[in-house]
């Protein structure tokens, strides 16, 4: 599971390295921010781009994608958020 955790899943070789360790029908749950340029997050975040999670992760199915405004699971204030399930084929 990576929630608001930077990981550099923009890193093709990292996506790879975690393909490679799941077995087939292994999931990865993913919680994030998505930049949004009406509400800018802090420069220490490392936002995602509208849809570059699922472009990140096109090698898996995706049961789940969705990118909304909400608050994170950890809490915190509401803001633009991307939330995944990718499972390795």
């Amino acid at each position: 599971m990576l929630a608001f955790a930077w990981a550099p899943v923009t890193d093709p070789t990292f996506v790879v390295r975690l393909r490679t360790s799941l077995r087939p029908g292994g999931r990865i749950v993913f919680e994030h921010f998505i930049r949004d340029s009406e509400r800018p997050l802090p420069n220490i975040i490392r936002a995602l781009d509208p849809n570059e999670l699922r472009a990140c992760f096109s090698g898996f199915r995706i049961p789940f994608y969705e990118e909304a405004d909400g608050i994170g699971d950890w809490g915190g204030p509401g803001s633009r958020l991307v939330k995944m399930v990718a499972v390795k084929w």
